[in-house]
C-alpha cells in the first residue's frame, strides 16, 4: 500500500511569483493544524461614543465637524465587532496584492467603500508628517492652545495622552452656549476629532492611549477639511492587515468597522456585511436618534443603515470555524461584486461620492510613515467592468517589515551597523584604553538583544563592570559613544521612513502612472512634488 505522505495535498499556491510570502503568512499555520488563533482587536472606541453620550456635540462644534470631513464617523455610531469574522478575513488577505482571496476571485476595500460607507474624503492632500520629539511641557502648551486644557504630567505617556483623562478633561469643561465665540467652538471641535482620528480611524494597538502627533494637523481648522482622511485610514487599515496575516501576530488595528461594521476601526467588517451574503445578518428595525439631523446638517453615510437591531437567525455571529466553512464554500451568487447601485449613490449625501470620480485610481496612499498602494485594477468587477490580468505591483522587501522592532529582528551586520559599533569602541579606546573592550562587546550585544536606543544603561553599566578605573573617563566614554549611535541612529531611522515613499515613486512602474502634474487625488508629495495617479479601466 502507498505511504500516506503521497496523498498529502498541495495547499498551494502553486506559482509562488505573486504571493511570495506563504510560509510566514497565517493560512500556512491553519493548514499545520494551528486552527483557533482568533485575533484580538484593541478597541476604545466605545470611550468615544460614552462620551458623546454625557457630552452631546453642540450643532455648531458638528458644522466644524462636517467642513473637516470627519462628519461621516460620528454618524456612523459604535458597532459590535465580531472578532471571529475579522480573523476569518484576515486568514484570506494577501499583503502581496492587498486584496482578500476568496473562492469568487479577488476582493478588497477600495477608496470607492471608505467615502461611501464613512464619507471620508478621498480626493486631497496626504495625511503626512514628522513626529518630533516634544517634551510634555510643549504638549501641554498645544494641549491649552487647541483643545482648551492643560492636562497633568501624569497624563502622558512619551507622545500619548490617556483616553480616560482626556474624557475627564472634556466632561469637566461647561457645555457652549450659543453666544460661545468661534474659538471656544473650535476648541471642543479639536477634541471630538482630534478622538475620532487618533482612537478610530488610526487606532493602534496601544490600548488605553490617543497619539497626540496628529493634534498639531488640527490647528487650522479650516485646512483640515482638506487632507485625503479616506485614503489615510485605508492605508492604515491596509498596514494592519498586512501585518495581522502574518503568523506571528496575535492583534489588529486600524478601522476594522470597515470590514465589519460602522466605526472606522470596523471598516473591514462593515464591508464584508455589504457584499458577502453568507456573513450578512437581518436588519429588523432602526435606532439611533442621531438619524435626525439638525437643522442645515446632512444625513449620515451608507454605513448608518447597520447601525440597527439585527437577526443573525439565517447567519451566525463570533464563531470562526463557520465563518471559514461559509468562505471556503461560498459560491458566485453569494458575493456582491457591487453593492453600490448608481440610485444609490446619487441618494446619499454629497460627501459620499465627492470623490467618485477617482475611486478607480491606483497610486501609493500614506497616512505619516505608512506607505500603502490602492490596487482597483485587480478586483475591477467591484467597478462593474470586466477582469483582466492585472499587472503585479513590485512591492520592495520592506513593505514585508511592518515593523522595526529593536534587537535581533531589526538588526543587519551590515556595513553600516557595524562601522557605527567599531566606532563605539573606538571612541572608548580613544578615552580609556580599558574601558574599549567593554564598550565594543556591550555596544555589539546591545545592539543584537535591545536594538541601538537602548544602549544606554547596558554600555554604562559595561563601563563600570569592566573598567579598571570607573569614573568620570568612563562615563564620558559612553556617552559619548552612546551619543554617537544615537544620532546615528535617528538619522537612520529618517531614511528607512523616506525611503518607503521615494522607492514608490521612483519605482519605473510608478512612474508610468503619473504622467501629468497636479490632479485629483494627493497632489502635494512631500517638498511639493506633484503626481498624476493612473486610472485604471477607461
Amino acid at each position: 500500500m502507498a505511504n500516506d505522505s503521497e496523498y498529502k495535498l498541495d495547499p498551494g499556491p502553486l506559482e509562488s511569483n505573486v504571493l511570495t510570502g506563504q510560509l510566514t503568512h497565517r493560512s500556512q499555520d491553519i493548514w499545520e493544524g494551528n486552527v483557533n488563533m482568533i485575533l484580538n482587536t484593541r478597541r476604545e472606541d466605545g470611550n468615544f461614543w460614552k462620551l458623546i453620550e454625557k457630552y452631546p456635540i453642540h450643532p455648531r462644534v458638528l458644522e466644524v465637524i462636517r467642513l473637516s470631513g470627519l462628519y461621516g464617523v460620528y454618524k456612523s455610531n459604535r458597532p459590535a465587532i465580531d472578532r471571529s469574522l475579522i480573523t476569518a478575513l484576515v486568514e484570506r488577505w494577501r499583503p502581496e496584492t492587498h486584496t482578500f482571496h476568496f473562492r469568487t476571485g479577488e476582493a478588497t476595500i477600495t477608496l470607492q467603500d471608505v467615502e461611501v460607507l464613512y464619507g471620508l474624503p478621498v480626493n486631497g492632500d496626504p495625511v503626512l508628517g514628522n513626529e518630533m520629539i516634544r517634551t510634555i511641557e510643549d504638549w501641554q502648551n498645544i494641549c491649552q492652545r487647541l483643545l482648551g486644557f492643560v492636562p497633568s504630567l501624569e497624563d502622558f505617556k512619551t507622545n500619548s495622552i490617556k483616553v480616560a483623562a482626556f474624557n475627564s478633561h472634556v466632561l469637566s469643561q461647561p457645555h457652549l452656549s450659543n453666544m460661545a465665540t468661534q474659538d471656544m467652538v473650535n476648541q471642543k471641535a479639536r477634541c471630538f476629532m482630534f478622538w475620532m482620528i487618533a482612537g478610530m480611524m488610526m487606532a493602534d494597538t496601544s490600548s488605553g492611549y490617543l497619539k497626540l502627533m496628529y493634534l498639531p494637523m488640527l490647528e487650522d481648522v479650516n485646512k483640515i477639511g482638506s487632507y485625503s482622511w479616506g485614503s489615510a485610514t485605508l492605508a492604515y487599515l491596509y498596514h494592519f492587515l498586512c501585518k495581522a496575516s502574518q503568523s506571528t501576530q496575535n492583534e489588529i488595528a486600524g478601522f476594522l468597522p470597515l470590514l465589519q461594521r460602522c466605526n472606522p476601526k470596523t471598516l473591514s467588517q462593515i464591508w464584508a456585511w455589504e457584499r458577502v451574503t453568507v456573513l450578512r445578518p437581518q436588519i429588523v428595525s432602526h435606532r439611533d436618534a442621531r438619524t435626525i439631523c439638525h437643522v442645515g446638517l446632512p444625513r449620515g453615510p451608507h454605513a448608518t443603515r447597520w447601525f440597527a437591531h439585527l437577526s443573525w437567525t439565517n447567519t451566525t455571529k463570533h464563531v470562526l470555524k463557520v465563518y471559514r466553512d461559509a468562505l471556503d464554500s461560498m459560491i458566485e451568487d453569494q458575493f456582491i461584486w457591487e453593492p453600490y447601485s448608481d440610485d444609490l449613490i446619487e441618494s446619499l449625501p454629497l460627501y459620499c461620492h465627492a470623490g467618485r470620480d477617482i475611486w478607480r485610481v491606483r497610486v501609493p496612499i500614506f497616512c505619516w510613515d505608512v506607505v500603502e498602494v490602492h490596487l482597483p485594477d485587480r478586483v475591477m468587477r467591484q467597478f462593474g467592468l470586466q477582469q483582466a490580468i492585472p499587472t503585479p505591483f513590485p512591492f520592495d522587501s520592506n513593505h514585508f517589515c511592518h515593523d522595526h522592532p529593536p534587537g535581533v529582528l531589526s538588526f543587519k551586520w551590515d556595513i553600516n551597523n557595524t562601522s557605527a559599533i567599531i566606532i563605539s569602541a573606538l571612541l572608548g579606546f580613544l578615552l580609556q584604553w580599558s574601558g574599549a573592550l567593554a564598550l565594543g562587546a556591550t555596544s555589539a550585544t546591545s545592539h543584537v538583544v535591545l536594538g541601538q536606543f537602548k544602549t544606554c544603561v547596558i554600555l554604562l553599566g559595561g563601563y563600570f563592570l569592566f573598567s579598571s578605573d570607573p569614573g568620570w573617563t568612563s562615563i564620558c566614554g559612553a556617552v559619548t559613544a552612546l551619543g554617537g549611535m544615537t544620532v546615528y541612529t535617528s538619522q537612520k531611522r529618517r531614511v528607512i521612513n523616506s525611503q518607503s515613499i521615494v522607492y514608490l515613486l521612483k519605482n519605473s512602474r510608478v512612474l508610468k502612472m503619473m504622467t501629468t502634474p497636479d490632479t485629483h487625488l494627493q497632489t502635494k508629495l512631500l517638498l511639493s512634488s506633484k503626481f498624476t495617479p493612473f486610472f485604471v479601466g477607461t
